[in-house]
Formats: structure tokens, sequence, C-alpha cells
């Protein structure tokens, strides 16, 4: 098997970027325009179309709830590494990561989250004593890494039986 790595660093950072400029276009530039330029025409045009705001308010504070994740899958010969965290709010938190042999490797799956960028991996691992399951959010993954990734974890566990 050939050495397999995911990741969607540059995706996410591009996203997380254009949120961000939807936030200053959309609340802080017209709080500037409003304050400095009280009686101009783009204050007004502003204040009569406040709507768009609060759609972009709505817009932002579902993409905060919902979460956009960084992840890194890698898997090698021997090992299965999967690495998945919210850049900005696990700053402070511990990553949901994953680091096992292939023969702790029992079951995967993938669910699609509906009204959001992230599909979740699950994996079935077994231990010493139990079998666990890890759950990993994947934003913008694609269906052809999917496809990829799937069929790497279905020679492993093939190869476990």
């Amino acid at each position: 098997m050939n050495n397999l790595r995911f990741d969607n660093k540059l995706k996410v950072t591009i996203f997380i970027g254009l949120l961000f400029l939807l936030f200053i276009s959309a609340f802080v530039f017209p709080l500037w325009i409003i304050s400095y330029f009280k009686f101009s025409g783009i204050k007004h045009i502003i204040v009569d179309n406040y709507i768009a705001a609060i759609l972009c308010g709505f817009l932002l504070s579902y993409f905060i709830m919902v979460g956009q994740y960084y992840y890194s899958i890698y898997i090698d010969n021997y090992v299965v590494k999967v690495v998945s965290y919210r850049p900005v709010v696990d700053i402070l938190r511990q990553r949901n990561y994953v680091d096992i042999s292939h023969s702790m490797l029992v079951d995967y799956s993938f669910f699609t989250r509906y009204f959001t960028f992230n599909k979740t991996l699950m994996l079935k691992i077994k231990t010493e004593k139990k079998v666990i399951i890890k759950r990993f959010n994947l934003t913008l993954i694609t269906s052809k890494e999917v496809v990829v990734l799937s069929r790497a974890l279905d020679k492993i566990i093939q190869n476990n039986k």
C-alpha cells in the first residue's frame, strides 16, 4: 500500500478567510461608515438596507455553530492516523486524533451531515478490553477522496480478517 495523505488546511483557511471578509464587509465597514460619514448618501443606503447585515449575521453564526474543521488523514503500511479539530475554537482544547496500527481497525463508515460542508468518519477501534468508536468531522472532503480513503480502509480491514 502506498502512503495516503489527505488534508484540507488550504480549503478551510480560504473558507474562514472568506467568512472573515463577509464579517468585515457586513458589520465593521458599515459601522465605520455610519460613525464617520453621518450625512452621506452611503450611510443612508446602509441604514435603509439593514436586512443584508441581519442575513449575514445569521449566516456567520450558522457557520460558527456548525464548525469548520481542519483534518489530516495519513495511512501507510503500518499506521492509520486521523486528526480533526476546529481551528478557531479548539486552540486551547485537545485535538481529536487517533494514531493506531492496522490490526486495531475493526470497521469504518462515513456519514453525511446535512446542511453543512462536513462529513463524519466513524472508526471502530479494537483495544485490549473493548471496541471503541471515534468520530472525526471532515470539512470540504471531496467524493474522490472518500472513495480512495474507503478503498484503503477496506483493504486494511480485509487484511485483518
